[in-house]
Formats: structure tokens, sequence, C-alpha cells
């Protein structure tokens, strides 16, 4: 298993490397008074970056909503726990 993880963290390496080469040239980024030229394949990286960034604490908040409702209907239908220490009436099959 850890061989297959192996490789394919070296194929993920060499198709980056491969992006990264193809996407060399600079591109001018202009938002409002900022102005910058960076390589193209590092501004799609860092795009795809924040994206991953925005979507994990978009999840974080609405799992945390989603796990406090289950937890609220969860106690409204369970049942109190048995005690065990409490003998149970057996019954004969006389």
């Amino acid at each position: 298993m850890k061989k297959l993880l192996l490789i394919l963290n070296l194929i993920l390496i060499a198709l980056l490397v491969l992006f990264s080469i193809q996407n060399a040239e600079a591109v001018k980024v202009v938002f409002w008074v900022w102005k910058v030229e960076i390589s193209l394949a590092l501004l799609m990286v860092l795009c795809v970056g924040a994206g991953v960034l925005i979507a994990s604490v978009a999840n974080l908040f609405s799992t945390d909503k989603k796990s406090a409702s289950k937890g609220k209907s969860l106690k409204k239908t369970e049942k109190p726990p048995v005690n065990q220490d409490e003998k149970q009436p057996r019954e004969n099959n006389l």
C-alpha cells in the first residue's frame, strides 16, 4: 500500500512540474490599485489553494450546524439506559 501511495505521489509531482513548465509565462494581475506580475502556474495553484481553503471553512460551519441539529434530534428519541444490576424476571418454560 505504501508503494502505491509513493508511486501516485511521484506521478502527481511529475504532473505538477510539467504543468509549471508549460505555464511558466508571467501574467499581469490587477486588483483595484494592486498590480503584480506572477507566473500563470503559480497563480492557478494559489487560486486552487484559496478555493480549497474557502470550501473547507464553509464545510466546517455547515458540519457544525448539521451535527448540532442531529444531536438534538437524537436526544429526543434516545431510550434511557438499562441498569445491568437489576435482574430481569425469567420466564418459566415448564
